[in-house]
């Protein structure tokens, strides 16, 4: 059965305090969360943090230097083993996309994970909160 890609997404939308209420600060012993960053230059970044808010306000710092901007954030729920599996979709996407590890635009970027995330979140037992 085919999965809606909506359903491994607890937010998809600017970068916003409203990611605090939406995907809190975990501990990181304990989870967090895997963010599928879209930029002003139509490329896109994928990063695992127990500290969404946070990290991405980092991050966009660092990215204002390069005159880039953030323009979409997508977090998926909170999984006890993010950092592994944040591995393991940049692996798939990786191979999808005949081992060039430059990510195109987000849309595309979502729909080449979605097999991949769909492995990590088929068990609702992997959510931490």
């Amino acid at each position: 059965m085919q999965r809606n890609p909506m359903d491994f997404i607890i937010y998809d939308g600017v970068l916003d305090d409203k990611i605090l209420d939406i995907a809190p600060n975990c501990d990181a012993l304990n989870g967090g969360y895997l963010i599928f960053i879209g930029l002003t230059n139509a490329t896109s970044r994928l990063v695992g943090t127990a500290t969404p808010y946070k990290r991405l306000l980092g991050l966009a710092k660092q990215f204002e230097q390069f005159g880039v901007s953030i323009e979409r954030v997508v977090v998926t729920p909170c999984s006890t083993n993010y950092l592994p599996s944040r591995k393991r979709v940049a692996t798939a996407l990786e191979k999808s996309m005949g081992g060039r590890r430059e990510l195109g635009h987000l849309d595309q970027v979502l729909e080449m994970a979605q097999p991949a995330l769909g492995k990590l979140f088929e068990s609702k037992g992997a959510a931490c909160i």
